[in-house]
């Protein structure tokens, strides 16, 4: 394989759709605000009976969300 082929490899495996990115910022999007809903609001409070458990799935969201980001925009 020549060096010119090599390449023309790593560049389109490094460089993602315009569908990939679309879809990331979205999810992004929706697991911080679901993180936003279950720390701030009160949408939960009847599904979700202790607040403890809230808050924790919140920061899980939040935590994912801007790990999400991080990767989504490190490229």
């Amino acid at each position: 394989m020549s060096e010119e082929n090599l390449e023309n490899n790593n560049e389109y495996i490094t460089k993602p759709s315009k569908m990939k990115v679309i879809f990331g910022v979205i999810m992004v999007l929706i697991y911080l605000a679901m993180a936003y809903a279950l720390i701030f609001t009160e949408l939960f409070e009847v599904t979700i009976q202790y607040a403890w458990m809230r808050y924790t799935f919140g920061c899980v969201f939040a935590l994912y969300g801007f790990w999400r980001a991080y990767r989504q925009f490190k490229y």
